[in-house]
């Protein structure tokens, strides 16, 4: 995903005070990335816009993503203005800031770009190395959209256990075109009737339930996206 969406990913460190806190003013950063991971809490609202797929990450962990485009290199719900007229995923929301996991602990990244393409004038930091008080709200919040997707992917673990997920390539037509995403993962709806009371219970108790029919209800909108990048 960052690979996507930074174009100058930067660890940022206390020390450089030169840091500022771009006033990012639309999503065109994202223009070019149509798989944006979810947190558990926000599926229920990215549903009712985005088809919802699993897929693995490079740790092999199960992640949840919108699908906001045909091919992976463009964002159909993204308009020339870089507005999105529907939900917005979390992680574009912190943009330009988000974590990631370097060298074993999760730090703090920032896309340099932003800095050239949305100036702002409040600073990240202190003379001292202090967190401001603009980049405290802001350090909280990416904290929490990413603290989200990690316990996300840590309760999605037992539907990788209990192969509660089948590997699907999905084909979009549009016009004469057809366009295919390789290595989803959806829900195995048969295997998941045949499990018994204490592991379905289980499954509602962890909210993982919950996600795997917002996901089920999400694929409908497949149609939706065939439309819009027919143009209609």
């Amino acid at each position: 995903m960052i690979q996507k969406i930074f174009k100058q990913p930067k660890l940022v460190v206390s020390t450089d005070s030169t840091l500022t806190l771009p006033q990012v003013s639309d999503f065109l950063f994202a223009k070019e990335s149509a798989f944006i991971p979810l947190g558990s809490h926000e599926i229920i609202e990215a549903q009712k816009c985005y088809p919802i797929f699993f897929a693995k990450d490079e740790e092999g962990d199960i992640v949840p993503f919108a699908v906001m485009g045909i091919t992976q290199n463009e964002n159909l719900f993204i308009n020339a203005k870089g507005e999105i007229g529907c939900y917005i995923p979390a992680v574009l929301r912190v943009y330009p800031f988000s974590i990631t996991n370097y060298q074993g602990s999760f730090s703090l990244v920032i896309d340099e770009a932003a800095q050239q393409k949305y100036p702002g004038s409040k600073k990240l930091f202190t003379p001292k190395g202090n967190l401001t008080k603009e980049g405290q709200k802001i350090v909280k919040l990416v904290e929490e959209v990413y603290a989200d997707l990690q316990k996300t992917k840590k309760a999605l673990k037992i539907l990788d256990t209990l192969k509660l997920l089948k590997p699907i390539d999905v084909s979009i037509d549009v016009g004469k075109s057809r366009y295919v995403f390789e290595h989803f993962l959806v829900a195995d709806q048969e295997k998941m009737k045949n499990l018994s009371d204490n592991k379905i219970a289980k499954l509602y108790r962890d909210s993982i339930l919950d996600v795997v029919i917002l996901h089920v209800a999400s694929l409908s909108n497949l149609e939706r996206l065939a439309r819009m990048a027919a143009g209609e």
